[in-house]
């Protein structure tokens, strides 16, 4: 009863940067718009918050999913931004519309976007004119937004460039069959726009017959026109013409940017930024933005550039294919680009915890990133793991350690803490050396200054339960306790489906332990496989060993459970199984308090993530639509099953859910994206701050930091002699290339 509202309160996410203009600097301000999966998110450096986020308008989304967000640009002055949203994955198949915003406000209706995929929008003669590019061309005449003319190209265009040359102002158009230019024969005040295209004649480049591949293009305002090749040569025309071209690089290129005091910035696969003069197409200065993955060097994806005269700085953008930004800037042309806090993404996202107040912790296959679920979104900082491949990761928390466990590829467990800025690494050993298929982490104290995680991992058809202990006042060179396995089991059902694996804390228990003692610790094991929900109690004495105890086993039929999830400090858990039957029963007994069917649409089945509110009364789970994780989470009534909500606005499937302590539900796409919903009903919130705030660990030391926290794991010898090793060789490439201009 009642009616139910959504409201989309937060938003902080990783930048989703699918083409090299896909960002856009205010140019007074300084703030950065860039796209994070369905929404524009507006970044300010100076004070290193997130300002506001920017969705499409309510009422395009009544029948639909939200579009991707694609790519955007501020108008001349930055009161206007353009951006452009997008559906679709192909070229030609895609559907775009452009939507203008001013201070986060709608102005107009969106505009219908040009075909196929859109990948530029771009501002013209004095913001009177906008134009965007797919594979077609459509030009606004503003602040009408009439729609003056529309060029049909036949492939897709992947940049574009206004140049305001006299007599005959025109444009040019990169696609894959070249670089072309375009004179408009008519002025922006006609009705119709009038273009005459023409084909660069790029032959002298490479020479005859070999193609040159044009990735990017600006321009000045005097009118010439500047072009990056793949192969990395700068190229410099006047109406069309090439009248200059040099080789600036070994490697492939990606974007080219023109600065306020008219050097050029291009932009590079291997990380790497050259500053270029623009008379002499000559390198002036370069540099190592990029970072390293297990693949090689991140890739560079695209620039923006803007001159800020209220602080006199000139910045650089760089976005990169792993969804992070960085930033040099130079106060004057005399002093040299120096480097911006970065902002960093942790890969691909695999989990998410609350902790203290607005806080989050979300962990990736790159390492583990503190956020801020309230408006602004501010980037606590982030945990770099060493290079290793992943399968996937959880994480946890108790009041004052923060734990994440990845599972390798190549079988054993890697398990990282935080605590008081320092991370505490171990690598943990598994009998089997098979890989991880589920895992599960809880937090026990171990006597004085010395906690420690135990880990609970599928592996093939065998459960182990491990004892990784950390001591909390570690100083260099003094170490805990080697990590202990305390049993193993052999499961048969593992071999046939993914289980659902669930450590958990009952009510009565006490996770506290210390070597000389011998009172017992207790948990619950919940596993599930096709058919059968199997709860243990977990009983620990140390030398005495473990033993393991069967409490309950729940049968449902033709169906597998699939999600399991408790509310801290409740007396109760759920299981969903995988057509959506659902059972609630008590940690302590395992005795059955409940059940429903969930409503699934057709096609759809339950994912394998399960959360709690506090309360107990309201459950979010995830969806699959075959076996792909759909963009979208269901919001239950845990009495009757009733869908509460439909919380859509992801674009990549959905990796993580948490119900925070201040009542709000954070909802984790695999790219890293946070949004963050108030769910209501005739006003008043369903969703409750937590009872037990202070069992989470808090992050305001982590937020007093003068700077954007950056901690990264001590790398092995090895991994450092590679790294140094890779450096050296890209500094001998580049000096080697210098020497030969």
């Amino acid at each position: 009863d009642g009616m139910i509202s959504l409201a989309l309160e937060g938003v902080c996410a990783a930048a989703s940067c699918s083409s090299a203009h896909a960002v856009a600097v205010h140019p007074q301000e300084g703030s950065l718009a860039f796209p994070a999966g369905s929404v524009f998110v507006l970044y300010s450096p100076w004070s290193r918050r997130q300002v506001r986020f920017l969705s499409q308008p309510e009422a395009a989304l009544e029948d639909r999913v939200p579009f991707r967000a694609l790519c955007a640009a501020f108008s001349t002055t930055g009161q206007l931004l353009a951006a452009a949203f997008g559906a679709g994955s192909g070229y030609q198949d895609a559907s775009s519309e452009v939507v203008i915003f001013a201070d986060g406000v709608v102005l107009v209706e969106p505009l219908v976007g040009p075909g196929g995929r859109c990948w530029q929008v771009a501002w013209a003669c004095n913001d009177t004119v906008l134009v965007a590019v797919g594979t077609t061309v459509r030009v606004w005449r503003w602040p009408e937004a009439q729609c003056i003319g529309e060029l049909s190209i036949g492939s897709p265009a992947w940049a574009f460039s206004w140049c305001a040359c006299q007599p005959s102002p025109g444009f040019a158009i990169v696609r894959p069959q070249g670089l072309t230019w375009h004179v408009m024969r008519s002025s922006p005040a006609h009705a119709d726009a009038v273009f005459e295209e023409r084909l660069v004649d790029l032959q002298q480049v490479e020479g005859p017959g070999v193609p040159v591949q044009i990735v990017d293009v600006t321009s000045a305002q005097d009118g010439v026109l500047y072009a990056l090749s793949l192969q990395s040569t700068i190229l410099r025309l006047r109406q069309g013409v090439v009248e200059r071209f040099n080789r600036i690089h070994s490697g492939a290129a990606r974007a080219v940017e023109i600065l306020a005091d008219g050097r050029l910035a291009c932009a590079f696969a291997d990380g790497f930024v050259h500053m270029v003069d623009s008379n002499t197409l000559a390198v002036v200065a370069d540099f190592w933005l990029g970072g390293e993955s297990t693949g090689g060097p991140i890739a560079a994806v695209g620039l923006a550039a803007a001159r800020f005269p209220r602080r006199g700085t000139e910045a650089l953008w760089v976005s990169f294919a792993d969804g992070s930004l960085s930033a040099i800037k130079s106060d004057s042309t005399e002093v040299p680009w120096q480097t911006l806090p970065s902002l960093v993404s942790p890969g691909t996202a695999c989990d998410l915890v609350a902790l203290r107040g607005a806080d989050l912790a979300l962990c990736g296959d790159c390492g583990l990133a503190l956020r801020c679920m309230t408006g602004e979104g501010i980037g606590l900082g982030e945990v770099l793991v060493p290079d290793c491949e992943y399968d996937f990761s959880v994480v946890t928390t108790d009041a004052d350690l923060l734990v994440m466990v990845c599972g390798h590829t190549t079988g054993g467990l890697s398990v990282f803490s935080m605590h008081d800025l320092r991370v505490l690494p171990v690598r943990v050993k598994t009998k089997t050396q098979s890989r991880v298929r589920a895992l599960s982490v809880l937090v026990m104290a171990m006597g004085v200054n010395q906690k420690a995680a135990i880990v609970a991992a599928a592996l093939n058809n065998i459960i182990e339960i491990h004892l990784v202990p950390f001591l909390m006042d570690s100083v260099p060179g003094q170490r805990s306790k080697k990590p202990s396995v305390i049993i193993a089991m052999n499961e048969p059902f593992i071999k046939t489906s993914l289980p659902s694996l669930a450590l958990i804390q009952s009510p009565g228990d006490v996770l506290a332990w210390t070597h000389n003692s011998n009172e017992p610790f207790n948990m619950r094991l919940v596993t599930s496989g096709p058919e059968m929900l199997l709860i243990r109690e977990v009983r620990f004495k140390g030398a005495g060993g473990a033993k393991v105890r069967r409490i309950h086993q729940e049968l449902a039929v033709k169906s597998a459970w699939v999600a399991i999830g408790h509310c801290i400090g409740g007396e109760s858990a759920f299981a969903i199984a995988l057509h959506g039957f659902a059972t609630n029963f008590t940690i302590d007994t395992g005795e059955r308090l409940g059940q429903f069917q969930v409503a699934l649409p057709p096609g759809q089945t339950i994912g394998n993530k399960l959360r709690v509110d506090s309360t107990g009364r309201i459950l979010a789970v995830t969806v699959e639509q075959g076996t792909i994780v759909a963009p979208h989470v269901l919001v239950l009534d845990a009495e009757t099953g009733c869908c509460l909500a439909n919380l859509t606005g992801h674009i990549t499937p959905i990796s993580g859910l948490a119900f925070s302590s201040i009542g709000r539900l954070a909802v984790l796409g695999t790219d890293g994206s946070l949004l963050v919903w108030c769910i209501s009903r005739d006003g008043v919130p369903l969703m409750v701050p937590l009872r037990v705030d202070e069992l989470l660990p808090s992050m305001d030391h982590v937020r007093a930091a003068s700077a954007p926290l950056q901690l990264t794991h001590v790398m092995q010898p090895q991994q450092q002699k590679q790294q140094q090793q890779q450096q050296q060789k890209q500094q001998h490439q580049h000096q080697k290339q210098q020497q030969q201009q």
